[in-house]
This record gives structure tokens, sequence and C-alpha cells, in this order.
């Protein structure tokens, strides 16, 4: 249903393929699983959206790896703060802004065609 409600909208698209992963991988811990759960939905159907389903696909694995990093579940936070001994919720505040910036522009950048 969702993939149907952003035919004809690549804004939205790019936007929900960058965003769904991301969230995923925030909730999991892991960024293979959401990047690929996403482009199963999404690339097969990029076309009617008016999008490359290469770039599709990169926005979503870009999504759920910055996901993954901002994760309290992901082993790379666990073994940062267990090898910096710093709480993992503060290691997730410093890296939050620079990521949800990092996604931003690759979304914009993907609108603009420079990706």
């Amino acid at each position: 249903m969702i993939v149907q409600g952003l035919v004809g909208r690549p804004t939205a698209a790019l936007a929900v393929s960058a965003i769904a992963p991301w969230a995923l991988a925030v909730a999991s811990g892991t960024a293979i699983a959401p990047a690929v759960s996403i482009m199963e939905f999404f690339v097969p159907d990029a076309a009617s959206m008016h999008l490359d389903p290469v770039r599709l696909g990169m926005v979503a694995a870009l999504g759920s790896h910055f996901g993954r990093t901002m994760s309290p579940a992901a082993a790379v936070v666990a073994m940062s703060s267990k090898l910096s001994h710093v709480p993992p919720s503060s290691l997730i505040r410093q890296v939050a802004l620079p990521l949800v910036i990092g996604g931003a522009t690759v979304v914009v950048a993907m609108l603009l065609g420079l990706l």
C-alpha cells in the first residue's frame, strides 16, 4: 500500500526509502535486513515512481547504515561504548545530528540529480 501511494511522487518515495530503513535499523541494530527489505518493496516499482532503481537502493542502504550507527542495539555502538567508557546514549547523541544532516544531504543530492 505504501509503494502504491508513492507512485508518481518521487520526492516522497526517496524520503520514505531513506527514513523507513533508517527507523528499522535504529530499532533492530542491524543494517542489512532493513535495507534488503525496503529494496525488495521499492526497487521493483522504482520506474513507476520515476526513480532509478540503483539510486533508490543506494538511498535505502545509506539510510539503514545511518540508522544502525544510531541504534543502542547495534554491536558497533555497544563495542564503542565499552572501549571508550562512554554510555551508548552519549555516543548516539554525538552522532545523531551529523547523520541526520548526511541523510538529508543524500536525499537532496538525489533530487537535484547530483548522485
